[in-house]
């Protein structure tokens, strides 16, 4: 564990949120505005969605995720790439609201 850098750490931290929220039905069907409930305290808002300027990815999606304290939320595969980017709070037993933003990089 001490050869593992805080950026690093960080990046596992993300990727493995992002494969807990990763819903392929919901995104697939969700449009821009729509919120979804995955759990208790943890919803989750289509903001956009666009061309991608990003080699072999057609379209790019923005959802943002709230996670109120105390939260959690069910594992589900990653079915598409993703970047995840936490705005604020912590996504593990945090005391405040967790933000956070994923941009689904869709193929089609």
């Amino acid at each position: 564990m001490a050869d593992i850098d805080r950026r690093t750490a960080l990046g596992v931290g993300l990727a493995a949120a992002a494969a807990l929220i990763a819903d392929p039905h919901r995104t697939a069907e969700a449009a821009v505005g729509d919120e979804t409930k995955l759990a208790e305290g943890v919803v989750v808002k289509v903001l956009g969605e666009g061309p991608s300027i990003i080699p072999g990815f057609a379209k790019v999606r923005l959802r943002e995720a709230t996670m109120q304290p105390g939260s959690s939320f069910p594992l589900t595969a990653m079915m598409n790439s993703m970047i995840c980017h936490t705005l604020q709070g912590e996504m593990e037993i945090g005391s405040t609201v967790a933000i956070m933003r994923i941009s689904d990089l869709l193929e089609s």
